[in-house]
């Protein structure tokens, strides 16, 4: 009885499962990536460690690399705070952990684990999978970016090894396995607590650490034992001369600084208290005499490398100048090395792309030392870091090597010892600060004809546009020739995409093989190329559909104005390099489309020289990556730059003039030469500046002859507060509808202004008293300003609520989102503006009525993002990015001010939902499913051929782009559409009629004869 009751209890359990089961929303495997693509990134590589350190013996070395290549990894740490690991042979990501908002200051591999060191936080990880076996707080307090060391301490003759830890207040001893505090040590940096520096480097008998604090101008030595922790040594060195210990390099026994003169000054660690500039005697011995740029410690017993503009000095430097150092001259940009008992050194001539060999030698003859010459395209720039590792060959009869590269674009690069590049990742994507869509040239003949001409006209516009593009295949079948890989391994990237030969030398931009002949735009214009300018002054084009990299370009740097700059000019060209505007910003203009062939479109990007400070502008083809023209430096500072808003048509170049408004209010086109369009008047622009608070508006007009146009400030507005973050209308942007129908058939019109301007700003909020004693609450003012005639349309005051804020401004709706601090929770706010006397005064009201309405979030926003479509009829949805990696689309209707407590028939009627205080968090709005993107720098939607699909490209540490479609895709069939059923039934239909006519017919007879 009791198996029959247990039986019937299991069918139970068995038939209430199967009631609960019900149909869900959910992405099949098969569609992965069949409209959207992720590339992974950990950004610039600033810290380096392989799997295998130094100090590991030889049979070690033997034991762990025999085995096979498959345990083979590099951990690095980069300036996006990213600690990873990436396999040696494959290049792929095997791990990777996005730390806190604070630098990185080292990353080491003791007794099989790696240690992280940042924001005072020493960290023990596993080198497998990445996960944390232990966190040691160094600093005991955490309010500030502390700068802190790490080193590993292995004694040759015990097992026993120590990690040192130190910051610029405690150093710390911790045993690697079982991260028990064997002792620490408190140090005196100074006053200067939160701004002090530290640096340290292992010794013999154990540690020496040197702290420095710039506000007093002094140095602190501190050389401890390994085993007891006691300060063998303490003395206070006066460096007032010292800016910052980054012009410093440590070895064994001396401290070798740089003055702001560029002279040397060494300083014993042993024995010395002062710095001692390095006699006339010996200067000659180095062969060269300074300015010195900067100073770096390579390995060995005090071996420093000296660098200036015009070369390198590889000297051994005793702080005791006991005996004179012995110089080794290197040509620019060369780096010396050394791992274990080789001895690499890389040379380089020019701006790279060519002329890059490496020299690896040895005094053992387990090493054979050879010469080889490494193949780098020119847009990847000098090489910046060198990282060599050893190995034991199988059988332990030869040593080997591998190098690993990064280059000025911050690209990864692994060489074998045969100069065989194995793999290279492009990390210059990670560092994206700007992005412009551009449609595809089409394929379509009869968009190759101005209509209204001639036939012979017509005719001979045909035949050149066919020349133009069979001079466009042969270009591409050269760069693909030119670009070919050596072998199958070579050059493979992230995904397996093939990098580039050498480039042509015409470009200095290169082909990567993903097809520029494919690069035709498609029925619905869904497949668009995405142009890009990275931080480190690179400009690349990816392929919306696949992700990969049409081209590759380095923004060349500017010509001389004058050949009368002479030596100086031309030596600090050699270290100048292009860099983004203040704020980050490196903005590109498409003055010419591609609708306008056979004219070849025409970008412009706005940088900076870091030598000099000035703005430059760089022409090219944003289809083919071919520079148009030379890089021109301007001679002064530019307060705007702006598109004019139509193309000019008197000179048939039908470019877009960009206008630069100077410091001086000196308006200039750019290019030159090109004419502004017919019954152009004037044009009205803003300048925000950050540093004074101050937001300031000018009217452009031509002057009475028609040829010169001057500038006239007409607003000024200052805030008095940091502003924190603006946001204006899309110029291209689409409305619609200019009226909202209500529930009683009245129009509610939209104030559509397009020169709105959003901007936020924080102050300390003096309203809301704080919870203690010591907190201060901050408050969040929203202000909509009129940027022509700087009058504050509307605004509003969040108190106790502080940032990150993120704006999104369109049609006549603003969407932001902030934390509350005294809720402890992140705010949606929306506001809408409405015209208040009908349409006449939609565009024209002097004050529009202004609904407000805020939501809860329940996660922390990144970046906000609004969806745009062709012709503005499809509904809006507002992207977010959140903190958790995922982005989310939230329809417009959730964001609404006038969402009722109450529903009436009206709201109903109206399409109105009720008001919650609370925004749906749903796992089907979230469009990128399980590819979690983190630190998300931006994001742009681009519209497509169809009113229902816009395209989404997110940028930041990660790549992500997806098709949105807020209303779903109503004007196309779907892909699984059954075509053949609605034919046939289309078919039988057909027949039917035509079989019920004939019958008809035939009834109808019969009824007349009878």
């Amino acid at each position: 009885m009791g198996i029959k009751k247990n039986k019937f209890s299991f069918c139970m359990l068995i038939f209430l499962l199967f009631l609960q089961m019900h149909s869900v929303l959910a992405l099949y495997e098969d569609e992965i990536g069949k409209h959207d693509w992720t590339r992974q990134f950990v950004g610039r590589v600033q810290h380096l460690e392989f799997d295998l350190p130094a100090g590991t013996t030889t049979k070690q070395r033997s034991q762990q690399l025999q085995g096979g290549s498959s345990s083979r990894r590099l951990f690095v740490a980069t300036d996006h705070n990213v600690l990873a690991a990436i396999g040696l042979k494959s290049s792929r990501i095997i791990w990777r952990h996005f730390l806190e908002d604070a630098p990185v200051n080292g990353i080491k591999l003791c007794d099989g684990a790696l240690f992280s060191m940042s924001n005072g936080l020493l960290r023990s990880w596993s080198t497998s999978r990445g996960i944390l076996n232990y966190e040691i707080s160094v600093q005991e307090q955490l309010e500030a970016k502390f700068a802190g060391t790490l080193t590993c301490h292995e004694d040759p003759d015990d097992d026993r090894s120590l990690v040192f830890a130190s910051t610029a207040r405690r150093l710390v001893a911790v045993a690697p396995l079982t991260g028990a505090l064997e002792w620490a040590a408190n140090l005196d940096a100074g006053s200067g607590e939160n701004h002090s520096e530290v640096t340290s480097f292992p010794n013999p008998d154990g540690l020496t650490v040197v702290t420095f604090d710039p506000t007093a101008g002094k140095m602190r030595l501190h050389q401890f034992g390994a085993e007891s922790g006691v300060a063998k040594r303490t003395a206070t060195v006066k460096a007032e001369w010292l800016t910052s210990l980054q012009r410093c390099a440590i070895s064994v026994s001396t401290l070798a600084c740089l003055d702001p003169a560029g002279s040397v000054r060494l300083l014993s660690l042993s024995s010395g208290s002062d710095f001692k500039p390095l006699p006339p005697s010996l200067v000659e011995q180095l062969g060269h005499a300074g300015p010195w740029q900067s100073v770096e410690e390579i390995g060995g017993q005090d071996l420093f490398q000296l660098t200036t503009n015009s070369g390198a000095v590889v000297a051994m430097l005793d702080a005791s100048l006991a005996t004179g150092p012995t110089g080794e001259s290197l040509p620019a940009g060369s780096l010396l090395r050394y791992r274990g008992q080789v001895r690499f050194l890389l040379r380089q001539q020019g701006d790279g792309g060519g002329g890059v060999t490496l020299e690896a030698s040895s005094s053992s003859s387990l090493v054979a030392s050879n010469k080889i010459s490494l193949s780098f395209a020119s847009h990847h720039g000098r090489v910046s870091q060198l990282y060599p590792v050893t190995f034991v060959r199988k059988g332990g009869s030869s040593y080997g090597y591998r190098v690993v590269m990064t280059t000025r674009d911050a690209d990864l690069h692994a060489f074998d010892d045969t100069g065989e590049r194995q793999w290279m990742r492009e990390e210059s994507l990670a560092g994206i600060v700007s992005v412009e869509a551009v449609d595809l040239p089409s394929a379509d003949e009869d968009e190759l004809v101005t209509p209204g001409g001639s036939v012979f006209s017509s005719f001979a516009q045909r035949l050149s546009g066919q020349v133009h593009h069979f001079i466009h295949v042969l270009q591409h079948l050269m760069l693909c020739w030119r670009a070919r890989p050596a072998s199958q391994a070579d050059s493979l990237g992230e995904f397996g995409y093939p990098d580039e030969a050498p480039a042509p030398p015409a470009s200095a931009a290169s082909s990567s093989g993903s097809g520029a002949g494919s690069l035709i735009r498609d029925e619905f214009n869904l497949h668009k190329l995405l142009v890009v300018a990275t931080k480190d002054g690179k400009l690349a084009a990816l392929d919306s559909a696949t992700g990969r990299s049409v081209w590759r370009l380095m923004i060349p740097m500017p010509a001389a104005a004058a050949a009368a700059e002479g030596t100086a000019a031309d030596s600090a060209r050699t270290e100048a390099r292009i860099e983004p505007l203040a704020g980050g910003q490196m903005p590109l203009y498409i003055q010419r489309t591609t609708a306008h062939f056979p004219l070849e479109p025409m970008a412009t990007v706005l940088c900076r020289d870091s030598s000099t400070g000035r703005p430059v502008l760089f022409s090219f083809n944003p289809i083919t990556g071919i520079g148009i023209g030379l890089a021109q430096r301007l001679q002064s500072r530019l307060l705007q730059a702006l598109l004019v808003p139509q193309p000019s048509h008197d000179n048939g170049q039908y470019i877009r003039p960009l206008m630069l408004l100077s410091d001086t209010l000196q308006v200039t086109l750019y290019p030159a030469k090109t004419a502004l369009p017919h019954g152009f008047k004037s044009l009205n622009l803003y300048t925000v500046d950050r540093d004074n608070r101050l937001l300031q508006g000018y009217r452009l007009r031509l002057t009475e002859q028609q040829q010169q146009m001057s500038a006239i400030s007409t607003w000024r507005l200052a805030l008095h507060e940091p502003i924190l973050v603006t946001a204006a209308r899309r110029p291209t942007e689409q409305v619609h509808s200019v009226g909202r129908v209500l529930g009683n058939r009245h129009v509610l019109y939209k104030y559509l202004n397009p020169n709105l301007l959003a901007v936020a700003t924080l102050a300390k909020d003096m309203v809301t008293p704080a919870p203690q004693i010591g907190d201060a609450y901050t408050q969040i003012t929203i202000w909509l300003i009129d940027t022509v005639s700087g009058r504050v349309v509307a605004s509003a005051t969040h108190h106790h609520s502080s940032g990150p804020v993120s704006l999104v401004h369109s049609e006549h709706w603003l969407v932001y989102s902030l934390w509350n601090q005294k809720q402890r929770r992140f705010q949606l706010s929306v506001w809408e503006l409405f015209a208040g006397n009908g349409l006449r005064d939609c565009m024209n009201a002097t004050q529009p009525i202004v609904g407000k309405q805020s939501y809860i979030l329940p996660a922390p926003v990144q970046h906000l993002a609004v969806s745009q479509t062709e012709r503005g009829i499809t509904a809006k949805s507002v992207l977010l990015a959140l903190r958790s990696g995922g982005i989310m689309e939230l329809s417009k209707a959730f964001l609404d001010p006038r969402r009722p407590f109450d529903m009436t028939p009206e709201f109903q009627e109206e399409g109105l939902m009720p008001y919650h205080p609370e925004v749906p968090m749903s796992t089907q709005a979230i469009v990128n499913y399980n590819q979690s993107l983190h630190r998300v720098e931006g994001m742009v939607t681009v519209p497509t051929g169809l009113e229902s699909t816009s395209l989404l490209f997110v940028h930041g540490t990660d790549l992500f782009c997806t098709r949105v479609q807020p209303s779903k895709m109503f004007d196309v069939l779907k892909a699984d559409f059954d075509y053949a059923f609605i034919a046939a039934v289309t078919i039988g239909m057909i027949i039917g009629s035509f079989v019920t006519q004939r019958l008809a017919a035939r009834k109808a007879l019969f009824r007349l004869w009878s």
